[in-house]
């Protein structure tokens, strides 16, 4: 099969004044498919977060915990129908002092072969996550969603009047060809209109904001979706009253010493024991707009990779569970910078948690 991938921006000396230094992780699957990872290679806390990010998110490991490559339990296997990723790559979007943004390509193999490209946004001091809601006020990020569905919506409303868009993009010639793209964004209209841009692709660039939303078609008519992806770009200095504090410091500013503005965090990574015993870290991966939570965690001994899924409630309290076997649920408040509570398997004792 031939990979369709992102062209790999390699950092290998990273330019003055870049926040890190970047190097691939790359690996050869059997069938000859190729695989390439961003790692940083400075040896800091914060890279150190980044790192263990992407790969837990990714990967489903731990940096430095593969039994022959990193990418061994996401590539396809013999026993699983050779279903899986059959390709992976990255693209570095900005490595700024203050925040490092990069995007990572896959494809993908199960009934049939699916592209995808996930873009990830870190702050440089602390190696965490930034997410929309972190660099926009409550009432910015409103503004935000107005003018991405209008930009969007003028588009498609153009494309299906039959003025020409874009690069040359306008209705097929061919009339069955053109009814069906008619039909398609039709279709599409209502979800371009009401998109809360929480499944938006996020890039900071060095001197704006990109977001990427999901294309319209399904997959039996991507042959059809000449308008693809909705992209649409915002310079930083245009944003200064819709950003918050910490998104002003970070974008506009272009501090490095920037700090969150207090809300609790959606994704990240924590760190810390169960029942004092047990060291863990803790990947809290997504947080959907009706407070459904996704993540992981590892017993760091053994670095194995287990799933979570939850709810987080109006405290910014969150409940995790684990499937097992057996069942365990994490019951987490934030606690100054960490998080603390409870993890308890079904029937037994709750242990203690602490991390940071």
């Amino acid at each position: 099969m031939k990979s369709l991938l992102l062209p790999c921006l390699l950092l290998a000396a990273a330019p003055a004044g870049a926040a890190f230094h970047i190097e691939p992780i790359k690996a050869t699957h059997p069938n000859g498919s190729q695989y390439s990872f961003p790692r940083l290679t400075d040896p800091t806390p914060a890279a150190q977060n980044i790192n263990t990010w992407l790969q837990a998110t990714s990967l489903q490991k731990l940096p430095g915990h593969y039994r022959k490559v990193a990418f061994e339990d996401i590539w396809p296997q013999e026993d699983d129908g050779w279903q899986g990723i059959t390709s992976l790559d990255y693209t570095v979007t900005s490595n700024e002092p203050g925040f490092l943004s990069l995007s990572i390509g896959s494809e993908y193999m199960a009934a049939y072969p699916s592209q995808n490209t996930q873009s990830y946004n870190f702050d440089a001091r602390s190696g965490q996550p930034i997410l929309l809601r972190d660099l926009f006020s409550a009432d910015g990020l409103q503004w935000l969603r107005q003018q991405a569905s209008q930009q969007r919506t003028q588009r498609i409303e153009d494309f299906l009047a039959g003025k020409t868009v874009g690069k040359d993009i306008h209705l097929r010639s061919d009339p069955e060809e053109a009814q069906a793209q008619q039909q398609i964004y039709q279709e599409c209209l209502p979800y371009v209109r009401k998109d809360d841009l929480a499944h938006n692709e996020v890039q900071l660039g060095k001197d704006s904001l990109t977001l990427v939303g999901v294309h319209c078609a399904p997959h039996v008519s991507q042959a059809l979706d000449d308008l693809w992806d909705h992209s649409n770009a915002w310079r930083y200095d245009s944003l200064g009253g819709q950003l918050s504090n910490y998104g002003r410091c970070l974008l506009i500013d272009q501090r490095t010493d920037c700090a969150r503005d207090g809300a609790p965090p959606s994704a990240g990574i924590w760190r810390g024991s169960l029942d004092g015993r047990f060291p863990i870290t803790l990947v809290l991966e997504r947080e959907e707009s009706d407070g459904s939570v996704s993540g992981s965690y590892f017993y760091d001994k053994y670095a194995r990779y287990i799933e979570l899924d939850g709810q987080r409630d109006a405290q910014g309290g969150l409940q995790l569970r684990e499937s097992g076997p057996p069942p365990a649920t994490f019951v987490l408040s934030p606690s100054g910078a960490g998080l603390s509570g409870t993890w308890q398997q079904d029937g037994k004792q709750a242990l203690p948690i602490d991390l940071r």
